[in-house]
């Protein structure tokens, strides 16, 4: 148990790391290992954005619910997630929000949680 709680925590700390590499707001000051929320930046159309990650890129990434549709998005990293999972869930983030024109240095969030990642690796 003790292992695979700690599984989760990379996970979670892989994927937080990736999304401030590329200038996102986390939702909460204090973020569990189940799930990393995000802001959506600003000028960027959320329920756009999680069309093309769901459509185009075929991702299980979630938008919020009503009344805050469109303002923040969930990566999960609980159940039978690895670290390839979340390394495809920010590729397609990165490529996602380079389709909205959002302005970030391409590639940053994947280098970041690489080396979370590679640091932990069993």
């Amino acid at each position: 148990l003790e292992n695979l709680i700690r599984h989760h925590q990379i996970l979670g700390c892989a994927t937080r790391a990736g999304v401030l590499a590329i200038g996102l707001q986390l939702l909460s000051s204090r973020p569990g290992n189940i799930l990393t929320a995000f802001k959506i930046p600003e000028g960027v159309d959320g329920i756009r954005l999680l069309k093309i990650l769901q459509n185009r890129y075929k991702t299980q990434i979630a938008g919020a619910q009503e009344p805050h549709k469109g303002e923040f998005i969930r990566i999960a990293h609980l159940g039978y997630m690895g670290g390839f999972d979340v390394m495809t869930a920010l590729s397609a983030l990165e490529m996602a929000l380079f389709e909205t024109g959002y302005d970030f240095m391409q590639g940053e969030a994947i280098k970041a949680a690489q080396e979370i990642l590679k640091e932990n690796w069993e």
